[in-house]
């Protein structure tokens, strides 16, 4: 019984520091040096939205179910507790990747939406959202019609 006691108790003590950090909870995480629940506002500086069919490109409106956001318009986005960025209109955008100075988002794609979904924040030198780029996609079938529409923001 002696020769099990301590066996156990360096187990018990190797658990117990990873039960403080899980009990830590994510509110400790940082994905691309963003911490969970951080929220940032940046401004649309550009938006083109276009529609690509068999017969060329043309400029559109933002269509339905891509989040519209006006040339000018402040937008706040929020880290969520996987990494996501999230904004107004359901924006969500899963975390994929991080180098120093930047964090990529990216939605796979779909059969309405065969390109994904993408983001890409660059920070400047102190860490901090500086510019991001949104690109979202959507195809839409109409008989032998096929149209591409493409919706990309620049934020600043």
């Amino acid at each position: 019984m002696k020769t099990l006691l301590v066996p156990i108790m360096v187990c018990c003590g190797a658990l117990f520091p990873l039960t403080q950090v899980q009990a830590a909870g994510p509110a400790n995480k940082t994905f691309g040096g963003l911490a969970v629940g951080k929220t940032f506002t940046l401004k649309v500086k550009s938006r083109i939205s276009t529609a690509t069919t068999f017969t060329g490109q043309k400029t559109v409106p933002v269509p339905v179910g891509i989040p519209d956001y006006k040339q000018g318009e402040k937008i706040t986005f929020k880290i969520g507790t996987k990494g996501e960025l999230t904004a107004k209109d359901g924006l969500s955008l899963p975390y994929k990747s991080s180098a120093a100075r930047s964090v990529d988002y990216y939605k796979l794609g779909t059969l309405s939406n065969p390109q994904g979904d993408s983001g890409l924040i660059l920070k400047n030198s102190k860490g901090k959202p500086d510019t991001m780029n949104l690109l979202f996609g959507k195809l839409v079938t109409s008989g032998l019609n096929v149209t591409t529409y493409s919706v990309n923001y620049q934020l600043e």
